[in-house]
């Protein structure tokens, strides 16, 4: 009898004990879906309700949904519930802090996720092209320019399955574009005097929202990042399972990799051309991968040796997708690492593979979680860098990556190699 009564007051202290310990959630997801992805909207808005959130997680929705009207939603267990329309503007800043502001309005979530689902670029600022009526930026050379239907280095063999690839918050009407500096100031409005602490998760259900640079930059507003190292196909995100991870109340960390084999569930089965990448970032430690690659870069700098090695190893580089000015930092660093077999030893080579592994140690902290298709196997490491064979950028040199770190000077360095080659 003692023992029975002991074992049903462990049961209840445990029972009670998980009640008390489980994680309530508050989640964002704010979306634009006026520029070719309302389709796609509708069914992952159709997928958050067949998820079912219950009582321990508040999912709400932004959606620009047409011309200059807004609409916001909750779902709950009983369905998609409207809240209210409101009438957004030209200043797609303020209207992306006014949406953040309603989404974690007297939020007493214990974590919370912010969602943002639409077109863009990666860590690239593009410029609307009046003669060719795109969006596009320079993808190396004052002539040579990338916009959002080009794919070079096909994985894919037709390019038009590109055309409605999901990007962040841009559109062509009205003709607006958050920029990475006004996404970030948002961000940092939102968290210091709205939430008043970091987003556990900001997740961007985009092309290329998984970048070193993009990282970096949201180190200061959330602790993981969850995305796309290359471009996206329109699906999107698999919101139903990423629901089910919310509903069993799962901590940060493990949502986010549920999050990961969700997608590479979902897409293991949907992308036949086998070019998806997926992953997660704890970004407590970006400093450390930023750190360990501004010290290949300084000891490359040092190496005039080795110029055409590193031109190389930047022509080798893989090139997801969409995005040919875009690599994977990893797969940079084996080539540099390659470049170096047939090098007479010194202590310089010596200096530069020592720093190499010093990189190669910080990524397991950093990437928590990752997949990619059977194109990207081996290519893929868990985030992308900017990586153009020529001209570089002019939004590049304003991000905080460019400015804190060394990666720029050697993108400048290797545009001086190129001229003096070639």
């Amino acid at each position: 009898m003692k023992r029975f009564m002991y074992i049903l007051v462990c049961i209840l202290f445990l029972s009670l004990n998980t009640m008390l310990s489980a994680a309530t959630w508050r989640v964002l997801l704010y979306a634009d879906s006026s520029d070719n992805l309302s389709d796609m909207l509708i069914k992952n808005i159709t997928e958050v309700i067949q998820g079912r959130p219950n009582d321990e997680v508040e999912f709400y929705i932004q959606l620009h949904a047409y011309y200059q009207t807004g609409l916001r939603y909750q779902v709950t267990q009983q369905g998609l519930q409207v809240i209210e329309e409101v009438q957004l503007t030209d200043d797609n800043k303020q209207d992306f802090i006014n949406g953040l502001q309603w989404g974690f309005a007297n939020s007493t979530a214990d974590h919370t996720m912010l969602i943002i689902g639409s077109h863009g670029w990666g860590i690239l600022d593009p410029r609307w092209n009046e003669q060719t009526n795109e969006w596009q930026v320079n993808e190396g050379g004052s002539s040579n320019v990338c916009t959002i239907t080009k794919s070079r280095n096909h994985i894919v063999a037709d390019p038009e399955e590109h055309k409605f690839h999901r990007g962040f918050l841009f559109t062509i009407k009205p003709r607006t574009y958050l920029s990475n500096q006004k996404l970030f100031e948002g961000l940092r409005y939102i968290t210091d005097t709205v939430l008043h602490k970091k987003l556990d998760v900001l997740a961007f259900d985009t092309c290329m929202g998984d970048m070193l640079e993009i990282g970096y930059g949201a180190a200061s507003f959330a602790h993981y990042l969850v995305g796309n190292q290359s471009c996206s196909l329109p699906d999107g995100f698999p919101y139903k399972d990423i629901v089910d991870a919310l509903n069993a109340q799962r901590a940060p960390g493990d949502l986010v990799k549920a999050m990961v084999r969700a997608f590479d569930n979902r897409y293991a089965q949907d992308d036949t051309s086998g070019i998806y990448t997926h992953g997660a970032l704890d970004l407590q430690y970006i400093n450390d991968v930023c750190d360990a690659l501004d010290g290949i870069v300084a000891q490359l700098l040092t190496m005039p040796e080795l110029a055409t090695n590193i031109i190389n190893a930047c022509n080798d580089s893989p090139r997801f997708c969409l995005w040919p000015m875009y690599t994977d930092p990893v797969a940079w660093a084996h080539l540099i690492e390659r470049e170096l077999e047939d090098m007479p030893q010194s202590d310089a080579i010596t200096k530069l593979k020592s720093a190499l592994q010093r990189f190669y140690a910080t990524i397991p902290s950093l990437v928590v979680a990752r997949c990619g298709g059977f194109s990207t196997a081996g290519r893929a490491h868990g985030f992308a860098i900017y990586l153009p064979e020529d001209a570089i950028d002019d939004s590049y040199y304003t991000t905080d990556f460019a400015r804190d770190h060394l990666w720029v000077k050697l993108l400048e360095y290797m545009r001086s190699v190129r001229f003096s080659i070639y």
